[in-house]
């Protein structure tokens, strides 16, 4: 009871994934875009002897602006724009975040960049979870139906938004006269065509049905295999180097800070992973499939958390890899999953028809 209360109030935005992958998406190119600009220009300042007007002010005004555009405006192209200039802001103020938390206001304080690593993947991984954890409930399909509407007095309605509201319409009671009533209005009008979407969703689009493409290539599963396996025998090989030659390699590790530690530690975790995975490809597939996707994900959140804390930008290329694996195995855990189904169904096909 308590737990319908609460959603009857925090009731979801079924596009709000959509506008925070904006947000983040901004916030992201914000702090590469800025840090890049301050390094090419030998880091500025902007003030007098005595004022220094930091960027996190500018990121406070962003981000303040933002929230009142999305308090006075109703339309999705300003979502879309507080969204960004909201991102940009988030951006701008996190960047500072080694000033914030030292003595000396140290904005090249070392373990900055993992800090703003570490806020990131929260709020994309709290976000995720506020959208997954429940299913969507006939109110909130309800509520975001009666929302997509706000364009119908103005006759903007767009085709790809009629269909959206009939969709949101059809998840509800099918009795209700409401529903009844609103389906009947929203189907009467004549739509206007669909605007073509903008460049960044163009381009997502296309990269997005590219990788996919590759994806499902015939090369690209013994590819990324060949490529999990390559992986095992370096962890290996290392191992086996630690064990025949132990002098210089304890040199070395006495030299070892915590980060280095996480960082071999994460390594062995992965490498547990893969290697679990090798062994398991011949009798199943999908499970070794699972197991490289564990590796990954243990890399990204515990092993780039470390390299960002201690080569700071410098451990952004392994994330990009890793994002990019594990997009990969996505869609090939994806077309695994699907044709297990069909083998599954048509493994029971005859035994119905037998029964039949």
């Amino acid at each position: 009871m308590r737990n319908l209360r609460l959603r009857s109030h925090f009731i979801r935005n079924l596009r709000g994934l959509a506008q925070f992958e904006t947000f983040l998406v901004t916030a992201v190119a914000t702090i590469l875009g800025y840090r890049l600009f301050l390094d090419l220009t030998g880091y500025p300042q902007v003030g007098t002897s005595t004022l220094h007007i930091a960027h996190a002010e500018l990121g406070g005004l962003l981000m303040a602006s933002s929230i009142v555009i999305r308090m006075i405006f109703l339309s999705k192209r300003t979502e879309t724009f507080a969204s960004i200039i909201g991102g940009a802001g988030f951006g701008l103020f996190i960047d500072e975040v080694g000033k914030f938390i030292t003595q000396d206001n140290n904005y090249f304080y070392q373990p900055a960049v993992a800090l703003i690593y570490v806020t990131i993947v929260a709020f994309y991984l709290g976000v995720r979870y506020i959208f997954n954890s429940a299913g969507i409930s006939e109110m909130e399909y309800m509520v975001n139906a009666i929302r997509e509407m706000r364009n119908i007095p103005g006759g903007q309605l767009q085709e790809n938004e009629q269909q959206e509201i009939l969709y949101y319409l059809g998840r509800c009671d099918q009795n209700s006269r409401t529903v009844k009533r609103l389906e009947e209005l929203v189907t009467s009008l004549s739509a206007e065509p669909t605007e073509a979407p903008g460049f960044y969703v163009r381009w997502k689009k296309r990269l997005f049905r590219w990788y996919r493409h590759v994806a499902h290539s015939r090369y690209f599963t013994p590819v990324i295999t060949a490529f999990f396996i390559l992986q095992f025998i370096g962890a290996v090989s290392v191992m086996l180097t630690l064990m025949f030659d132990p002098g210089q390699i304890s040199e070395q590790l006495q030299l070892f800070t915590t980060a280095d530690w996480a960082i071999l530690a994460s390594n062995v975790v992965s490498a547990i992973f893969i290697a679990l995975g090798v062994f398991m490809l011949r009798r199943d597939h999908l499970g070794a499939l699972q197991m490289f996707e564990r590796s990954v994900l243990v890399s990204i959140f515990v092993g780039q958390l470390f390299l960002f804390y201690k080569d700071e930008f410098g451990g952004l290329y392994g994330l990009v890899v890793d994002l990019l694996l594990y997009m990969g195995l996505h869609f090939l855990i994806e077309r695994e999953r699907d044709e297990v189904f069909e083998r599954t169904l048509m493994d029971m096909a005859p035994a119905a028809q037998a029964q039949s």
